[in-house]
């Protein structure tokens, strides 16, 4: 539709059809053109702690092109760490839609409530994860949002916790990982008991 239709605007419909046709294509030269993203610092680290210990990765992001993310990620040496992913482009739906959440959760084996997403902006990452039913909601300083607007999603619900980088959520991971493997209270009856 970007192409096709935004782009190719008042052009007849044979070239607005050819654009359609090429517009991953399109979107994919776009994408590499138009800047060289570097990981924030402390995400590669947490994408490979995470692998370490097990604990899956996936990505929900709004994007001209997945392809180009995932030839980024490809490039940093962390695309195989990564689970279940959701691009805009490839889903058709952008952040803060539901059903772009709902595309990445549809690929793990746990249940949303079980979720600890990290993101940077209060309305797309707050407001859309908590409307997809995701537990635990982190946001991130340092992105485009102020610290007085991800502070107001924190005070009014739509996150759970602020973070200055992403390997800061290692913390949280650590502790979430050793509540798990404490046995709960009453298997620990069961097995105390004669």
């Amino acid at each position: 539709m970007l192409w096709g239709d935004l782009v190719g605007e008042g052009l007849p419909e044979p070239l607005r059809a050819a654009l359609r046709l090429d517009g991953a294509q399109l979107s994919l030269a776009l994408h590499r053109a138009k800047s060289l993203p570097a990981p924030r610092p402390g995400a590669l680290e947490l994408i490979r702690w995470c692998r370490e210990q097990g604990v899956v990765v996936g990505i929900v992001s709004n994007t001209i092109s997945g392809r180009g993310v995932r030839e980024i990620l490809a490039r940093y040496g962390v695309l195989a760490d990564l689970g279940p992913s959701a691009y805009s482009d490839e889903i058709g739906v952008r952040k803060p839609g539901r059903e772009i959440f709902e595309a990445a959760l549809a690929g793990l084996e746990t249940e949303p409530a079980d979720v600890v997403y990290v993101g940077d902006k209060t309305v797309n990452d707050g407001r859309g994860g908590k409307d997809a039913g995701i537990g635990t909601v982190c946001l991130l300083r340092g992105g485009k949002d102020s610290d007085e607007s991800l502070e107001e999603a924190l005070a009014n619900g739509l996150a759970d916790h602020l973070l200055d980088s992403p390997d800061a959520l290692i913390e949280l991971l650590v502790e979430r990982l050793r509540e798990a493997a404490r046995p709960s209270p009453a298997a620990e009856a069961r097995s105390t008991t004669p």
